[in-house]
């Protein structure tokens, strides 16, 4: 079996930031061993080494690899921000060389194919062989190595081949940054990474949240610390932080117990009440280029809200903001997620919030059999770092989620059951409804929560199987790529992760549209 893995002119002792104890090779191995492969931790000139494999510093060497021995997965990565034409010349000539030689045939973009039937041209070798050709920036960025692995690992074929070459590369100096406030596990943090942000760190006060963080976004350091008690320059002085940075972006997203409308304490939860108001602190002292904030509409709308106030300092600092309640199942999030954004800058630019589509994402979209998640019982524990895991249900609950029609039914099906039916429903058959009720396949899920894994707490019965939602397919439904590992010490911690974090997929949106703004100003980044 031979693994490929191809790095050309890479600095593999290069360090992902200047804040960052994080090398390129780290950042690589931690994604090499989510498909099962693990790197010698050799380099070879100016690749690396892989059990079983070989690392080779120049294309033109890939010409004369024997590739019928290529048994599981090659990965062509190619980078050289001196010579980067050539470089593509290379890349492009090695993939169409590969084709040649291995009969493979060659698909538009990120398409591939299951057998021979369905492919165009050139027939594939028996087992199937996957060909994914990526053009994607920055190169140090683990989000390049994140969306290549994760693509490889989800491919069904006995046979993989992933072929990937570098295109508008963006150094160091050109990237984004950010500092993640109320960072929580990673959502926008992964979503901005993804969109080539070198997110600094992430400040939460919750240490459960913290390995979940810095094992899924490594280079990032997560901050453990009560906003409240923060000095404002300690960005400054730990992590390099400057003030007045044209290219530097604060995310507020503040926990929204205060402004929910779903029922809590609410003495505890006043608490997060004026966390905006701390977040403010820091965007008056920093100055950064860019802000923004998501949080739940009661923001916007409640009376006793901080948010006036934290709009009308930005205005006076100088910032242009759009705001708006937006339905993230618009945005590539599969579920009727209803959040309050904004996007501000200071740059003397016209801001704007994401572009919607024209289509909501939808259930059958991202879950099910044909998606990766296998038929389940309620109470099944996967001690894999899939995490398709389920909580148990009682032998009554078990009963009433069995009498919930397949595909969108309700706990109406079991009111007039004495057995079943729950006293303080009696009389309320219009009220609660999601209330055990199943998901619907051809709609977006309902809002991924905090209690998320509960049945009894909403619309979280899978569609068809006789079980809530598993911890993997909450991630899913809020975007999380399904490599990403949740690190909290029980089921109700990691859906308490999940369901606190902004959906990953539109903290990518945000990202890429900050570089678009960032256009306007500068030219291309």
């Amino acid at each position: 079996m031979l693994h490929l893995l191809y790095l050309a002119g890479l600095d593999c002792s290069r360090h992902l930031s200047p804040y960052s104890t994080q090398t390129f090779p780290d950042i690589l191995r931690h994604h090499l061993h989510i498909v099962g492969l693990e790197v010698a931790g050799q380099r070879r000139q100016d690749g690396l080494a892989c059990r079983g494999g070989v690392g080779i510093g120049h294309g033109d060497a890939l010409r004369s690899l024997p590739v019928q021995n290529v048994e599981d997965v090659v990965v062509m990565f190619g980078y050289d921000p001196d010579d980067l034409h050539r470089h593509i010349e290379v890349g492009i000539g090695t993939f169409h060389a590969l084709l040649d030689r291995t009969g493979i045939h060659q698909p538009q973009g990120r398409q591939h194919h299951s057998d021979a039937e369905e492919a165009p041209g050139k027939a594939v070798r028996t087992g199937g062989v996957a060909v994914a050709v990526e053009f994607l920036h920055p190169v140090f960025l683990s989000r390049n190595i994140q969306l290549i692995f994760s693509f490889v690992s989800e491919l069904r074929f006995d046979k993989k081949l992933c072929i990937f070459t570098n295109l508008n590369c963006r150094t160091m100096t050109d990237r984004l940054k950010a500092i993640d406030f109320f960072c929580g596990g990673g959502g926008m943090t992964c979503g901005l990474r993804q969109a080539g942000v070198d997110v600094i760190a992430g400040v939460d006060f919750a240490e459960e949240c913290r390995e979940t963080y810095e094992f899924n976004n490594q280079g990032s350091r997560f901050i453990c610390a009560d906003i409240k008690k923060l000095e404002e320059d300690i960005l400054e002085k730990d992590y390099g932080v400057s003030k007045n940075d044209d290219k530097l972006i604060f995310v507020g997203c503040s926990p929204c117990q205060y402004y929910s409308i779903i029922h809590t304490q609410k003495d505890k939860s006043k608490a997060s009440k004026d966390l905006l108001r701390e977040f403010m602190r820091f965007v008056s002292y920093y100055n950064p280029g860019f802000v923004l904030v998501e949080n739940v509409p009661g923001l916007l709308s409640k009376e006793d809200s901080v948010y006036p106030e934290f709009r009308a300092f930005l205005v006076e600092k100088g910032y242009r903001v759009a705001d708006k309640v937006v339905d993230m199942s618009y945005y590539g999030v599969p579920q009727t997620r209803r959040r309050f954004s904004l996007v501000a800058s200071r740059l003397d630019i016209d801001v704007r919030l994401p572009e919607k589509d024209s289509k909501q994402k939808l259930l059958r979209e991202v879950i099910g059999a044909d998606k990766g998640f296998p038929s389940i019982p309620a109470g099944h524990i996967d001690e894999s770092n899939f995490m398709h895991t389920t909580t148990a249900l009682s032998e009554k609950n078990l009963k009433r989620v069995r009498r919930v029609p397949h595909d969108g039914g309700s706990r109406l099906a079991w009111k007039d059951d004495p057995e079943l039916q729950l006293k303080c429903y009696v009389g309320k058959d219009h009220s609660f409804r999601d209330v055990y009720g199943r998901l619907r396949w051809n709609a977006p899920s309902a809002t991924i929560t905090t209690n998320f894994v509960n049945t009894s707490s909403g619309r979280f019965s899978h569609p068809e199987e006789d079980r809530g939602l598993s911890i993997r397919e909450g991630a899913t439904l809020q975007t999380f790529p399904k490599d990403y590992v949740f690190k909290a010490k029980n089921i109700r911690a990691n859906a308490r992760i999940i369901g606190n974090a902004v959906p990953p997929e539109y903290g990518r949106r945000l990202g890429e549209l900050l570089y678009s703004l960032y256009a306007q100003k500068y030219g291309t980044v």
